[in-house]
């Protein structure tokens, strides 16, 4: 069968989607982080990590297509990572379908045997790794050079993959100039942030609900089908 395959960060992963199923977040009222400690109990119990590939917007779109998934998301991965899993997977360049999701330009691959999502400049959970991250921001590479070297793996992953589809998952992920340069090569127009309108249509973690993953896997679809 064939397959759809997707790679980014924890937009492209779903995370957050389906957890309804166990807890309410329309009555929630503590912090992110006391939120996303929930979720990492539900994780420890339940099948949400599936449930949440499946209603990603590459779930939508494999399902749309009748294509078996292979939804390769990992949270607070980079673009490093997304290059790292994409020439190590056995992908059918004829036939498959190949979605590559824009993340976050502070981060990077710090052990290619690690799944925890710890590549976030901005939380890391090792206090030392933090302090790095930090100081490397504050007095050492500026934005620009986050978003250039950002930028630069996305522009050699679509050179060696040309058939891979470069999608922007969120408007506010690559907004340096350097980042902007992305759009000529981004295969989709609309994006998550496109279909959400107001607070509601994210869940407390910050990621968009399953209605928008299912427009945009629509806007993808109706892209392919032209």
């Amino acid at each position: 069968m064939y397959k759809v395959w997707s790679f980014g960060c924890s937009h492209t992963e779903g995370s957050e989607l389906g957890c309804h199923n166990f807890i309410d977040p329309d009555s929630w009222s503590g912090t992110a982080q006391e939120w996303n400690n929930q979720l990492d109990k539900i994780y420890k119990t339940t099948d949400l990590n599936r449930i949440e590939r499946e209603l990603s917007y590459s779930g939508q779109l494999a399902k749309l297509l009748g294509y078996e998934l292979r939804n390769c998301g990992i949270k607070g991965s980079g673009a490093d990572r997304a290059l790292y899993e994409i020439y190590y997977k056995d992908i059918d360049w004829d036939n498959d379908i190949v979605l590559v999701g824009y993340t976050h330009i502070y981060r990077f691959i710090i052990d290619t045997e690690r799944y925890d999502g710890n590549r976030n400049l901005n939380w890391s959970k090792d206090k030392a790794t933090e302090k790095f991250s930090q100081d490397m921001v504050r007095y050492g590479p500026s934005d620009w050079f986050w978003s250039a070297s950002n930028a630069g793996i996305y522009h050699m992953i679509k050179t060696h993959f040309p058939k891979a589809l470069m999608i922007d998952t969120v408007s506010t992920t690559n907004t340096y100039k350097p980042g902007l340069l992305l759009d000529k090569i981004t295969f989709n127009s609309k994006n998550l942030s496109s279909f959400s309108t107001t607070p509601q249509d994210k869940y407390p973690g910050g990621h968009f609900k399953e209605y928008t993953h299912a427009k945009l896997a629509e806007h993808i679809y109706e892209k392919l089908n032209d």
